[in-house]
């Protein structure tokens, strides 16, 4: 089948694809035949989907693929991918290539197929502020009282962000109250 196999004048067989074909060898009056079997491509190298580049803020849960290329750079189906994570308390990553930044920091992810790696670093960086809830969230206070006002930032999923700096302002200008850095 020359589909599977081609052969050069010295001998050499090269696999065309997947598949079965018979070799025919032919000196002086003699004939000898033989099988050849193609087996499906060997993974060459592999691609992600994210290279470098990639930030992500601390919460955020992001999808990578995996994809093998063989020797030609054509796309190669139907091989699993191992994932993995450097360090998993920054970024964990399940075998479905499901990828959660759980503390800030870097990671290198990388997707493993046949024994060929594609990695990449990953920083996890501290969440913008979307919100912030002060606690309590209202007081009644008689002059020369003190209360102290906690305030909290939160991100978009409404998960609190450790170590932001808060400034507090009275909106009357400082005039009926008084509030310090520490928030008292």
């Amino acid at each position: 089948d020359t589909t599977v196999l081609k052969i050069a004048a010295n001998g050499m067989a090269f696999g065309l694809k997947e598949g079965t074909a018979t070799v025919t060898a032919v000196i002086e009056d003699k004939v000898g035949v033989g099988t050849v079997t193609v087996g499906p491509p060997r993974v060459a190298t592999v691609t992600l989907n994210y290279g470098d580049g990639l930030q992500l803020p601390k919460y955020s849960v992001i999808q990578f693929f995996a994809t093998a290329h063989d020797v030609t750079g054509a796309t190669i189906t139907g091989h699993t991918v191992t994932w993995s994570s450097s360090d998993p308390t920054i970024i964990s990553i399940d075998q479905n290539g499901l990828a959660t930044a759980v503390g800030v920091g870097v990671a290198t992810l990388t997707g493993e197929i046949d024994n060929v790696r594609a990695m990449v670093a990953v920083p996890v960086l501290q969440p913008l502020t979307s919100s912030i809830v002060l606690s309590p969230t209202s007081a009644t206070m008689t002059e020369g009282d003190t209360v102290r006002i906690v305030p909290t930032a939160l991100d978009s999923h409404n998960n609190p962000i450790p170590y932001k700096v808060c400034s507090f302002l009275s909106l009357d200008g400082g005039t009926l109250v008084t509030v310090d850095a520490s928030g008292l």
